[in-house]
């Protein structure tokens, strides 16, 4: 028997004398520790909580050598880790056992499982962690291309609020109901030096449907379509990580037949930079005082960070009249006193659409 902080191993030891160096095999049981998967499971996802399993252990062997230092390269392992609940920013798996396989200084984990309850969607995320030649050189955690890590999971609030917050604009701008699946196209973070992810992934978005939240909303309700339903227009959100800075494609809207279009970016540092294009309807001139004839649309900046998005509806407001005279050359938007703003009403018939490409 063998206890430390981090696991205790019941079972029986054999010292192997015909190779150099020496090597020690063991079979039996371990019981790890949450401290055990942390290290692991938080270089994956930042921030999860590993509950482990009461009493009951899982299966182990090892083969080790016996020599210092230790050359993790000619360390074997192989190991079922029980776990009651392994918990990710939004996602909570129960009751599951993650195999893990280490040979040859390539260490093998899988985390497979339904979440919550019934119909709560799947996760499988297999991360493999590689050990270079040099005994100081940190490994490298990757995953295999093309891997679909979360299939018709439930969009709720806590998984929109805590792990698809860093794919703006979701999360921040934009809060998703129903369900999604997520596929890393590729994923690769060194161990070592900067640490910093490169990654690339596509949301599949087909069974969600977006709502907007506060800032978008303040917007939306100025553009005179605050309370028109939301839809997806394309299936999918293809985003990218690279050098600690996170974007992703544009996020595009339909409310009604207008088209919303939402594009942005998170720093490093967590600040959040997003754009927002919205048709010039009636409503919106009006509220910036203006004329104007034929479709044009407008950009909105919204900045803060992802978990304080801010939208300066005045500044949006004051700069609408240039973003359309840099559109057309005048007279087509005149401005006026909002008492005489009038476009396109029943009265008058609005003049027919201006040949000229949206902004």
């Amino acid at each position: 028997s063998l206890r430390t902080s981090r696991f205790r191993v019941n079972g029986s030891a054999q010292l192997q004398r015909r190779s150099v160096p020496n090597l020690l095999e063991l079979q039996g049981q371990i019981q790890p520790a949450a401290a055990l998967l942390a290290p692991f499971t938080n270089q994956l996802v930042p921030g999860a909580t590993v509950t482990m399993q009461g009493t009951q252990g899982g299966s182990l062997l090892l083969s080790a050598p016996l020599a210092l230092p230790l050359d993790i390269r000619q360390l074997t392992l192989a190991a079922q880790i029980p776990l009651t609940e392994l918990r990710l920013p939004g996602l909570t798996l129960h009751d599951l056992t993650l195999p893990l396989d280490l040979n040859r200084g390539l260490l093998r984990l899988q985390v497979a499982g339904a979440v919550g309850a019934v119909d709560g969607g799947r996760v499988n995320v297999q991360p493999q962690w590689k050990w270079p030649e040099g005994q100081e050189v940190r490994p490298v955690l990757t995953l295999a291309a093309e891997s679909e890590v979360l299939s018709r999971v439930p969009l709720s609030r806590a998984l929109t609020g805590g792990l698809l917050a860093y794919l703006p604009p979701l999360g921040s701008l934009v809060q998703a109901s129903g369900t999604m699946d997520l596929t890393l196209t590729h994923f690769s973070l060194p161990l070592h030096g900067k640490r910093q992810a490169d990654f690339a992934l596509r949301l599949g978005l087909g069974q969600a449907k977006p709502q907007a939240m506060p800032v978008l909303r303040e917007l939306l309700d100025s553009a005179g379509l605050g309370e028109v339903p939301l839809r997806f227009k394309e299936r999918q959100l293809s985003c990218e990580g690279r050098e600690g800075a996170l974007r992703c494609a544009p996020l595009r809207l339909l409310a009604g037949d207008a088209e919303i279009s939402l594009s942005g970016h998170l720093q490093r540092d967590g600040s959040l930079a997003c754009r927002v294009e919205v048709p010039v309807s009636e409503q919106l001139a009006r509220e910036a005082g203006l004329v104007v004839h034929g479709p044009f649309v407008a950009v909105a900046e919204m900045s803060g960070s992802r978990t304080a998005p801010v939208f300066d509806r005045q500044a949006f407001l004051g700069s609408l009249a240039a973003q359309l005279a840099a559109a057309l050359p005048p007279p087509m938007v005149e401005q006026g006193p909002p008492s005489e703003m009038a476009v396109g009403n029943a009265e008058t018939p609005a003049p027919p659409p201006a040949e000229a490409t949206p902004l």
